[in-house]
């Protein structure tokens, strides 16, 4: 949402899409308002394995850049195929689409400093490590990028960030808001690591 709000401030047309996969109810509203205001949508079953329908987005909007910052974050093994629609298929989908469309954007992918396993210390140069489901279907999205940039000479880069964290954020289990409701619920703060990753 910052990054529609900074390209809109750049007087750039913005268009996003939507997964036609249900949202969780509490956060789908303030989403909803907040991607539907100055912006065009547009609706992406990223579970459908078929390039077809992001290829008529592409063609008909013809975008200059493409930020693909779709991602299943909370990725159980009981919701293994949500998690490689979310994080691999619809990477391989939109690569897969700009191929066949006349339009060539520019993709820049959104993945994850968890790629690099639990080491403390992460470099661009740093090997990747699969530790869990998430970690290896981001891997997997990362790998699949890497061979349509090279292989189809699509253009575009990854992008390997770590979480942030500020407005227009409503996970409640991020650092910030989990300290804010333990020390409300007067319980004591549990730290999810040994806090010595950079």
């Amino acid at each position: 949402m910052h990054l529609s709000d900074t390209l809109l401030s750049l007087g750039a047309e913005v268009h996003a899409t939507i997964d036609s996969a249900p949202i969780e109810p509490r956060i789908h509203k303030p989403v909803i308002d907040i991607l539907t205001k100055n912006v065009s949508n547009w609706t992406w079953d990223v579970a459908d394995y078929d390039s077809s329908g992001i290829l008529k987005i592409i063609d008909e909007v013809k975008p200059e850049v493409i930020f693909h910052t779709i991602g299943l974050v909370n990725v159980l093994t009981q919701d293994l195929y949500g998690s490689l629609n979310a994080n691999t298929i619809s990477i391989v989908n939109l690569c897969h689409a700009i191929i066949q469309s006349k339009n060539q954007p520019i993709v820049i992918i959104s993945s994850t400093d968890k790629v690099y396993g639990k080491c403390q210390e992460a470099k661009e140069d740093t090997p990747m490590k699969s530790g869990s489901l998430y970690q290896t279907t981001k891997i997997c999205g990362d790998l699949l990028v890497q061979m349509f940039l090279s292989e189809f000479n699509i253009r575009g880069m990854i992008m390997r960030s770590a979480n942030f964290y500020g407005p227009y954020d409503w996970h409640q289990e991020r650092l910030i808001p989990t300290c804010i409701l333990s020390c409300l619920e007067d319980n004591p703060i549990q730290f999810r690591s040994d806090g010595k990753q950079v």
